[in-house]
């Protein structure tokens, strides 16, 4: 930071992964008094055993309102975070001498970008998969609020595990281990037809012998993915979802966009968002 022109001494930062709980549910419309009491005790029902309101730090916001048996109930989307883990984090940014004034979830940042990027139409509800490392996140967003996530465990370095196998190519029989399964998946990516050819560093393999090895995992995302969807739906009272962006590192997997557009419910399109078109004068 001292090396650039930033003069700002305020630091904003957004914070994901074991810690961070995301709950939907529904509470009686009250006084913006009341409400927090209401939340607090629903939240109560759904706090892993280990963790108490005392151990959290948490924040909501309506999402929707409806009439259910003649009571009006207001759908709301609750983000708490573990005290230890928002500690560590605003301890950070005092390091780097900022002043901490917003701390964040991933999922609702996302939310920000969604509305730069995809510009949604009102009410419009648009899903977000994000695909990183070890786990892959999936939210839902109406127009760019952020109403319900899920955590898939599904990631990059579960493909290149998967990838970590005896294969024959014309060489021979090779090992593939560690770094050369990471090199492979990132330059064959998700074969569409098994009698592609691939020359690896290992000789020549087909599209059939590197789907054998990925497939599996990457049909178990789907089924994933497409559970989440019908619950979403479901409990929201959504008739469908039609369109879905994609982002994260390992969403570059090479054509992970066409293997979901063709695998997931018709009608769902699968497009990548792109975070750079949130920077003014890209």
């Amino acid at each position: 930071i001292d090396g650039t022109r930033i003069k700002t001494n305020l630091g904003r930062i957004a914070v994901k992964g074991k810690g961070v709980l995301i709950f939907s549910f529904t509470v009686p419309a009250l006084s913006k008094k009341d409400l927090r009491g209401a939340v607090s005790i629903e939240l109560k029902k759904r706090l892993p055993f280990q963790m108490d309101l005392s151990n959290i730090s948490f924040d909501y916001f309506i999402t929707n309102q409806a009439v259910e048996e003649k009571e009006v109930k207001l759908q709301v989307t609750c983000i708490c975070v573990d005290n230890i883990m928002l500690d560590e984090h605003t301890q950070l940014l005092k390091d780097m001498g900022l002043r901490p004034v917003t701390i964040n979830v991933a999922a609702d940042s996302l939310g920000n970008l969604v509305q730069i990027c995809v510009a949604p139409k009102p009410n419009e509800i648009i899903a977000v998969l994000e695909v990183g490392a070890n786990t892959s996140t999936i939210n839902f967003y109406k127009s760019y609020m952020l109403q319900f996530s899920r955590e898939i465990a599904i990631g990059g370095e579960h493909l290149t595990r998967a990838m970590t196998k005896t294969v024959t190519t014309s060489r021979g029989a090779v090992d593939i281990i560690g770094e050369e399964a990471e090199k492979l998946k990132r330059e064959c990516g998700i074969p569409m037809d098994d009698k592609t050819e691939f020359l690896t560093d290992f000789g020549l393999l087909t599209g059939a012998q590197i789907s054998a090895m990925i497939r599996p995992l990457l049909e178990h995302m789907v089924r994933e993915v497409s559970r989440t969807f019908n619950y979403y739906c479901k409990t929201f009272n959504i008739p469908k979802v039609e369109r879905l962006f994609i982002t994260g590192g390992s969403s570059r997997l090479k054509n992970l966009e066409a293997f979901l557009a063709s695998n997931l419910e018709e009608g769902i399109t699968v497009e990548r968002l792109d975070p750079l078109k949130a920077i003014k004068g890209w």
